[in-house]
């Protein structure tokens, strides 16, 4: 498997069990903090703002890291004109999603390139491990290219792409 990250943020480590559990005991202190007042009010007040973070961050927990397996139809180049690390040795491959071209994966691979020319076209399934936030894909990966689920090459230069305007519609089913 090779990762491909969207953004920096998607290191893989999710820091919502930490902020759940931190926010939980800021809101178990304020509540014991309540006790100590007179005030009628500012109980309720209190006991209120924690129930209120304590939902929002039961649904943060749910909403946010989901993960997804996604099958895109793409379309593959090799060896196109513009290669962004030309003194690669493997062979440079470029796939297209279906949906929007202007969104491309560039990879550095012979068995992949080779795997490629094999198909009768130049179309080919890619399924992806997708992760989510409220809905919206953060990071992916490709773990299987058509009938591929493992190919040689530099996976550190991988890359995603983008070419020409990132108007039109989103990439992801």
């Amino acid at each position: 498997m090779h990762p491909m990250s969207t953004t920096l943020l998607a290191w893989g480590v999710d820091l919502t069990p930490i902020l759940l559990i931190a926010n939980l005991a800021v809101a178990l202190l304020a509540v014991l903090i309540s006790q100590w007042t007179r005030s009628r009010p500012a109980r309720f007040a209190v006991w209120g703002l924690a129930i209120l973070s304590l939902a929002w961050w039961a649904t943060w927990a749910m909403a946010t890291g989901v993960k997804e397996t996604v099958t895109v139809s793409m379309t593959w180049e090799i060896e196109p004109p513009r290669n962004p690390h030309p003194y690669l040795k493997q062979t440079h491959v470029v796939l297209y999603f279906s949906r929007n071209p202007n969104h491309h994966i560039g990879f550095y691979s012979d068995k992949l390139a080779t795997y490629l020319r094999s198909l009768p076209s130049h179309e080919v399934n890619v399924v992806f491990e997708v992760t989510k936030d409220f809905g919206r894909v953060r990071a992916f990966h490709e773990v299987q290219i058509g009938g591929l689920s493992n190919w040689d090459g530099e996976e550190l230069y991988e890359y995603t792409g983008l070419s020409g305007s990132s108007r039109g519609p989103s990439p992801w089913p």
